[in-house]
């Protein structure tokens, strides 16, 4: 075989012997020919200078990340093998040592491979990571340590994070890096500090969530903010939902140009007030909280906001009652797609309940019909199917009941009717016109209870989804029912602006140990409409 002739690449083939007589014989082969290509060995050595027991790398050549992108995990004896072509490389990872007492993010973005290589994570090159915030004294709670690269194109990203606990700040290092010259490289930290003494985050009165970003890992990786002056500062308002289940959040962030990011999931003691101060613009952030009990899990989704700017000052709302479902959906030709978040707070988080019960608690469904019939049924808090393109109204249905999970917002039923057609134009999808309530109730205390005799107001907003062509609100109603909805009292609504109501519950109505119920309907001059009824809304003490 002449290995020189022909292009790199896959060959078959076969030899013929052709006998005097009989068939003939035919032998089948094929063979690889590999291009030019050669043995990148990376090894992890550990800050006490031994091989590292625990290792891993991302690998990317950066002049065409085609070529290789991929992560590389190590063995045992802190050593892995590559195949890879001349160029040059990203080579990047995480060195964990001790008991996983120290952890060490080493490499170099930008290392050129001519020949068989080998390359060490050096642990003892990276430098203690410090964040530091001037004229506050603070301690770390939690931190995410990444990086994110593309090639020279663009088409090709890498990202890599390793997030660490609790007092974790002090065995934290960065090796520091040069600029790059081919493709772009960021380098990223989260931290979320606290106050000085601060035993756990869940009694902080205020924390500090901040991610530092930059084109190289500085020397030393040292970080001292100016101040809070800059940041944008959010006070948090946490309840409870009338229960002694276990709470907790998170605050993810995105650097401009990161597109993996981690964050750490830590306690907090409700009902709390607490000032929370985060990196402003072009930092983005996506906040996230929830309810645990062991047989079931409620996730608080924040909405994806803008990026909030220097010295902002605003305000968060979480588990506010009345909780309740929240209807969304989009279609083009030929499918449609329709959910709910069930338990959405009035601060617009959408609560999604889920359990792993051998004995399920819930037992919600999700039914859609179209001019009556019924065209779909799922268990789950969303169902896509097939329509046709024709005009047709539908309706939506959901029924949920926690039976007890919670200490309120047991049970709820809702329903959506709407118009839909196959969308025209350019864009291929629509988003549904599903008609939804969000409502305020005040005053409600931190468990969310109201005081016996005293007035409630509540006020509706009613709209459609976001998206979905604006539509005029020409009606609403709401009731009242103290005894879990056997009965119902009209309440009388004035109209404050567009979409907006304001009802009083009389405080004479409300009674110690008796719970609000609520029920309301709305509808839109295109006869977009809904109908809820929440029951156990809000007790009242």
């Amino acid at each position: 075989m002449d290995v020189q002739a022909g292009p790199p690449g896959l060959y078959s083939g076969a030899v013929i012997a052709n006998p005097a007589s009989g068939p003939a014989v035919r032998i089948p082969i094929g063979f690889y020919k590999e291009p030019e290509r050669y043995n990148l060995t990376i090894k992890a050595v550990g800050r006490d200078g031994k091989p590292a027991t625990y290792g891993d790398a991302g690998v990317m050549n950066v002049d065409d990340g085609e070529l290789f992108s991929d992560f590389v995990f190590l063995d045992e004896t802190g050593s892995a093998t590559i195949r890879v072509a001349p160029g040059r490389y990203h080579i990047m990872g995480f060195v964990v040592g001790g008991s996983f007492d120290t952890f060490s993010m080493v490499g170099d973005p930008e290392t050129r491979v001519s020949g068989d290589t080998t390359f060490t994570l050096d642990a003892r090159r990276a430098k203690p990571v410090s964040v530091g915030i001037r004229g506050v004294d603070t301690d770390a709670s939690s931190a995410d340590l990444s990086y994110t690269r593309f090639d020279e194109g663009g088409d090709y990203g890498l990202a890599m994070s390793f997030g660490v606990g609790a007092g974790a700040e002090s065995g934290l290092f960065a090796q520091p890096t040069d600029p790059v010259r081919v493709g772009q490289f960021e380098m990223e930290l989260r931290i979320r500090l606290l106050p000085a003494g601060t035993s756990s985050p869940a009694t902080a009165s205020s924390l500090y969530d901040l991610l530092l970003f930059g084109a190289r890992v500085p020397d030393p990786p040292t970080w001292v903010i100016d101040g809070t002056g800059a940041l944008a500062r959010i006070t948090a308002r946490y309840r409870s939902l009338n229960d002694n289940a276990e709470y907790s959040d998170v605050r993810v962030g995105f650097a401009p140009l990161q597109f993996f990011a981690g964050g750490s999931y830590e306690p907090v003691a409700v009902p709390r007030t607490r000032y929370e101060y985060v990196s402003p613009d072009p930092v983005f952030w996506f906040h996230d909280a929830t309810w645990y009990r062991e047989e079931a899990f409620i996730d608080f989704l924040g909405p994806w906001a803008d990026p909030y700017q220097p010295g902002q000052r605003t305000e968060e709302r979480w588990l506010w009652a009345p909780l309740h479902a929240h209807g969304y959906g989009d279609r083009n030709a030929t499918s449609m797609f329709v959910g709910t978040a069930d338990l959405r707070d009035t601060g617009d988080h959408n609560g999604y309940p889920w359990e792993w019960s051998d004995d399920p608690l819930m037992g919600p469904g999700l039914p859609l019909y179209r001019n009556g019939q019924l065209i779909g049924r799922a268990a789950d808090p969303f169902l896509q199917v097939s329509v046709p393109a024709a005009r047709a109204e539908y309706r939506l249905e959901r029924d949920l009941n926690l039976k007890d999970l919670t200490g309120l917002a047991n049970v709820s039923r809702t329903r959506w009717w709407f118009l839909s057609a196959s969308p025209g134009g350019q864009d291929p999808y629509a988003v549904l016109p599903l008609l939804d309530v969000d409502y305020r109730a005040a005053p409600l205390g931190g468990r969310n209870g109201a005081v016996a005799g005293r007035p409630v107001t509540i006020d509706l907003h009613i709209a459609r989804q976001e998206g979905a062509p604006p539509s005029q609100v020409v009606a609403a109603t709401l009731q009242l029912s103290t005894n879990d909805g056997a009965t119902w009292r009209e309440i009388q609504l004035e109209q404050v602006e567009a979409g907006h109501y304001r009802g009083v519950l009389p405080g004479s109505r409300l009674r110690p140990g008796t719970w609000v119920s609520l029920r309301t309907t709305a509808r839109d001059v295109t006869n977009s409409r809904v109908a809820q009824a929440l029951i156990r809304a809000f007790p009242v003490r």
